[in-house]
């Protein structure tokens, strides 16, 4: 079973915030880009370096993994107009929040102890990151050869089925983190996309 939740911080919706364009269109080739550079994550070369993020320490990287690039491809494929820009400072935090759903036993957009606290908006502003608008979350949590048939991409196909398609169609920059953990003849995918939306 596929658990999938959605979120949206407090901040204000942009411009045309809620029109949700054609889904069938392609658009862009995916490339990771935008203005997640290295220099531009406040925390350095791990989360860790920032005591108040409250997740775990998680190695930046500037360039998604594989398995990151595949959803990250998969959610510009379902965008008309110009396709998300990757921002490895808001993947660093989708990384983190899935490593720590993975390693706490837990799935849900808040912490641990307590599923409405720290959210996308609170780890945002405890890393001190400047986004352009406001933050958005959307996260998934599964037996990967089970309902995915080995796919990591159907992961996108799900979130497009309700209000996780919001920020994939209308947010402008987006990092993607998966953890993974074996569990017995299965493996168990926790996967986060935090998004910067105008």
């Amino acid at each position: 079973m596929w658990l999938l939740l959605a979120a949206c911080d407090a901040g204000p919706p942009g411009p045309g915030a809620g029109a949700v364009p054609d889904a069938n269109a392609l658009a862009g080739d995916g490339a990771p880009r935008g203005s997640g550079s290295d220099a531009a994550c406040p925390w350095g070369a791990s989360l860790a370096a920032d005591p108040g993020v409250g997740l775990a320490g998680v190695p930046h990287a500037a360039a998604p993994t594989t398995d990151e690039q595949a959803v990250f491809d998969a959610m510009n494929a379902r965008r008309t107009g110009a396709p998300l820009a990757w921002n490895a400072c808001l993947a660093d935090l989708a990384r983190g929040h899935s490593v720590d759903m993975m390693t706490s036993g837990y799935f849900g957009h808040g912490s641990a102890g307590d599923p409405q606290t720290f959210m996308i908006v609170d780890r945002v502003a405890a890393t001190h990151l400047t986004l352009g608008g406001h933050a958005d979350e959307d996260v998934l949590t599964g037996d990967v050869r089970y309902y995915l048939g080995s796919d990591i991409r159907t992961v996108v196909a799900d979130w497009m089925t309700d209000g996780h398609a919001i920020p994939i169609l209308n947010c402008a920059e987006a990092g993607v983190g998966i953890s993974s953990m074996p569990y017995m003849d299965t493996t168990i995918v926790w996967v986060t996309a935090d998004f910067a939306c105008p």
